[in-house]
């Protein structure tokens, strides 16, 4: 019989309790107005805190420059219109309670991104239950996903810092109405969850007033500075490492034969490559004429210095395939080209005498020998020496020189001499003119082969100082 009357009790108390909240909350809404501001006397502002729990960057839209990050927000402020004696409700110290209900700040992200109408950056529509104390202090917590407005500098892309603000204020209340004071000065970290792409550097909370043209009144608001650095590595791999290379590789047409015909080719290639990889680039960043991206600066010099290289290469060629029919060397190339500039970047190598010396003793020779080129002989000017004289380069015997002194044989001997002198005359002559077309080639491809190896370690000093030159301006690699 006890333990039924305890049961008994127990369960009617139970009853009693749960029907005190019920109570509570018919006494504190019976007449309540949730439009009404919360204070005793209508001059009195209130005092609103505002907090920011920053759990994830989801995305950074470079393009349409758009800030998407997963928060949690908290605002609490004292009603004292909602308050009650908890010894009165079975000591209920706390209730929750729908949004809808009781009052609530019309705080809105004034950089508002979203494109859906149902939110729109109006924290007022957000549907969590808020906790109401019963000395009327009010904390409506709740979940949330910010799209807001972030103007994107690709200045020193990809390894860029951006600063992106989420500015928190009151869209209708002015200062004197509702005071906007911030949590703390910054957002709070603890439950960050990091991003692939973006690394958070800090998230720093300030209070401004501020006045705008519609109205006398200050309106303070909340703004949170979201700084971030990208994270350069997958650029790294994926369009600087690859550009480079394609960049060196270029330098490959001044080692190739010139005979291949590939050097152009190749050039022209590798240049159609980094026209690809400049599209790429032009697909991610924002389109601004505001600056120059870094990495769009390294593409453009690139392009230059490979346009450059397939025009020298072009020259390059045309001197290569010069001969004895083109206009002579001119004398600066011969001077400073032939006979120095190819020795000192090892295309030839000096052994013997000065190539100087060399090259007036073969003037001093060739205008020894110009007379036995223009050698013509005439029968009525031949004597007996002259006989004499090419039968001895003909290294006739005895017995010859003594046939001549007969007239009928001599008239014979002499014009066979004369006729074997002149094609001899003419094989020399020929033999002498090839010499000089293979000289002539020779010295053209000898100048076209140093012109390659100084253009090839000036492109090579080119590529290396566009390389540190463009990069090492910028603020800094994050890994």
């Amino acid at each position: 019989m006890k333990i039924i009357i305890l049961i008994v009790t127990y369960l009617f108390q139970f009853i009693e309790s749960s029907r005190d909240e019920e109570r509570l909350l018919d006494d504190l809404f019976k007449t309540y107005n949730p439009a009404a501001r919360p204070v005793l006397v209508d001059s009195e502002s209130v005092n609103v805190t505002f907090g920011l729990t920053l759990r994830q960057i989801i995305d950074v839209h470079e393009k349409i420059q758009i800030l998407v990050i997963s928060a949690w927000i908290r605002q609490k402020w004292r009603n004292p219109i909602l308050t009650w004696d908890p010894t009165k409700y079975n000591n209920i110290t706390e209730i929750n309670v729908d949004p809808s209900s009781i009052w609530r700040p019309d705080i809105v992200l004034y950089n508002n991104a979203d494109e859906d109408k149902t939110f729109g950056g109006n924290l007022e529509r957000l549907k969590t239950r808020a906790r109401l104390n019963y000395n009327g202090n009010t904390a409506w917590l709740a979940p949330v996903i910010l799209k807001s407005k972030c103007d994107i500098d690709v200045k020193y892309f990809p390894f860029d810092t951006q600063k992106c603000p989420l500015k928190f204020g009151s869209w209708t209340y002015d200062q004197g109405r509702l005071n906007l004071i911030n949590e703390s000065n910054t957002a709070t970290l603890e439950k960050y969850s990091n991003n692939s792409e973006w690394y958070l550097l800090s998230a720093k909370a300030v209070r401004n007033e501020e006045k705008y043209f519609c109205c006398p009144e200050l309106y303070p608001d909340v703004t949170f500075t979201i700084i971030i650095a990208r994270r350069s590595l997958f650029y790294l791999c994926n369009l600087i490492f690859p550009m480079t290379i394609i960049g060196m590789l270029t330098m490959l047409s001044f080692l190739l034969p010139a005979e291949s015909g590939e050097r152009v080719s190749l050039a022209i290639t590798l240049l159609l490559a980094m026209t690809v990889f400049m599209l790429v680039v032009a697909d991610i960043i924002p389109a601004t004429s505001d600056v120059i991206p870094l990495v769009g600066i390294y593409f453009s010099v690139s392009m230059i210095e490979m346009v450059i290289m397939i025009i020298v290469l072009c020259y390059i060629m045309r001197l290569h395939n010069k001969g004895p029919g083109d206009p002579p060397m001119p004398i600066w190339m011969r001077r400073w080209i032939l006979e120095n500039l190819s020795y000192k970047v090892g295309i030839r190598v000096r052994s013997g005498p000065d190539p100087v010396q060399i090259n007036n003793q073969k003037l001093n020779n060739d205008e020894s020998s110009v007379p036995l080129n223009n050698l013509k002989i005439k029968q009525s000017e031949i004597n007996w020496q002259n006989k004499v004289s090419k039968c001895e380069l003909l290294q006739c015997n005895e017995s010859t020189l003594n046939s001549t002194h007969k007239k009928n044989k001599a008239t014979v001997q002499l014009s066979d001499s004369e006729l074997l002198l002149s094609k001899i005359d003419v094989l020399l002559e020929k033999l002498r003119s090839m010499e000089e077309e293979g000289t002539i080639k020779s010295d053209w491809r000898i100048v076209a082969m140093t012109i390659d190896r100084c253009l090839l370690i000036f492109f090579a000093l080119m590529v290396l100082i566009t390389l540190f030159g463009c990069f090492s301006i910028s603020p800094g690699y994050v890994p």
